[in-house]
């Protein structure tokens, strides 16, 4: 799945280093994977590279975390749509939400497998392919009216189309 990409991995113990690189190989056939353990080698090697095609960072980690990383790689004209999952022991909601404000393509709570790592892959991968089908832009608003099982109904209007989904806009409710 990943034969022609270039993975970074991000993480200041070897062994978890060690362990995704191993995972990557194994199950999805990366053959390109890069190691840094901090965020500023990660960015140095981001300098040297031509390309990056994903990264998967922890959070914590010496001269430079994985948040700031992130952040960072969000403003590198580069980098700024590489998918990023982070993968980190922090699981409280505070941090959700400071990751997804920063950018974070997905999470991985630790301890993981290399099942759930490859799942959480091939999960954004999925994603990226269906965000990357051409879109067809509504040129007038469309209504509509969405009613689920349990009978609540929304109205709105469709915003654009593709070969894998539909955007539809409501009004925000609770």
């Amino acid at each position: 799945m990943l034969e022609n990409d270039v993975v970074m991995v991000v993480d200041d113990s070897s062994s978890i280093r060690q362990i995704i690189t191993a995972t990557l190989r194994t199950h999805l056939y990366c053959r390109n994977i890069l190691q840094a353990a901090s965020g500023k080698e990660a960015l140095e090697l981001i300098e040297k590279n031509e390309r990056i095609d994903w990264i998967l960072s922890d959070w914590e980690m010496p001269r430079m975390g994985g948040d700031e990383l992130l952040l960072k790689i969000r403003q590198h004209p580069k980098t700024k749509t590489v998918p990023f999952i982070m993968i980190t022991s922090r699981k409280d909601r505070d941090s959700l939400i400071t990751a997804a404000q920063a950018g974070v393509t997905d999470y991985l709570i630790k301890p993981f497998t290399a099942a759930a790592l490859t799942e959480k892959i091939r999960k954004v991968a999925i994603s990226l392919e269906r965000r990357a089908h051409s879109r067809f832009i509504a040129e007038t608003t469309n209504k509509v009216r969405i009613t689920f099982k349990n009978g609540f109904t929304v109205e709105g209007g469709v915003d654009n189309l593709s070969e894998t989904g539909a955007l539809f806009k409501t009004p925000l409710f609770r």
